[in-house]
């Protein structure tokens, strides 16, 4: 008797972890941040600022990017970096570098505080260049389903509870014995 009434516990206690582990919900939602064709200057470059939500809980921002006219430096930078980069830094760093590429697809997570800069890089090139540059961001959100995890709360209580009686009569009837 006192074996069933714990094992009773135990699925009532399981079923209440699953329904709490449910009642979590998570979706993704896909923004388009740059999209357009950007014409840079020979011997010139064009610094793109985009506002990328940071993504502490999942997502990540990915794009491509296309040359008309031949090739070109891309990098992707936060402020700070394309300060950096502005004043003619001999040495810099980038989240994203590609160098002399007509064609290039991107995928990094976001953790920084916006803006994000999108640097096509033409300083060495006597040539025009047209960039196609799409770019969005897809952040994972979750949600909490209130009335799920209430149920899986109040089963977890009851299997703990049903546990513990079932461990007090086992304890109870050792002392008839």
């Amino acid at each position: 008797m006192r074996k069933r009434v714990v094992v009773f516990g135990l699925v009532i206690f399981i079923l209440g972890m699953l329904l709490m582990v449910s009642s979590v919900v998570a979706w993704t939602e896909t923004e388009t941040v740059v999209s357009g064709t950007f014409t840079v200057n020979p011997y010139s470059y064009r610094g793109i600022s985009a506002y990328i939500e940071r993504m502490p809980y999942g997502g990540e921002v990915s794009g491509s990017l296309t040359v008309s006219g031949g090739d070109i430096n891309f990098y992707i930078m936060d402020e700070h970096m394309f300060r950096d980069w502005e004043k003619h830094e001999r040495i810099f760093v980038a989240i994203e570098a590609a160098e002399k590429v007509s064609s290039y697809s991107f995928k990094f997570s976001w953790y920084a505080h916006p803006p994000v800069y999108f640097l096509l890089d033409n300083t060495y090139s006597h040539t025009l260049k047209r960039v196609s540059l799409h770019v969005v961001q897809t952040r994972v959100i979750h949600l909490v389903d209130p009335s799920i995890s209430e149920y899986g709360a109040c089963l977890l209580i009851g299997g703990i509870t049903i546990i513990i009686v079932g461990f007090r009569l086992r304890g109870v009837r050792e002392k008839r014995s």
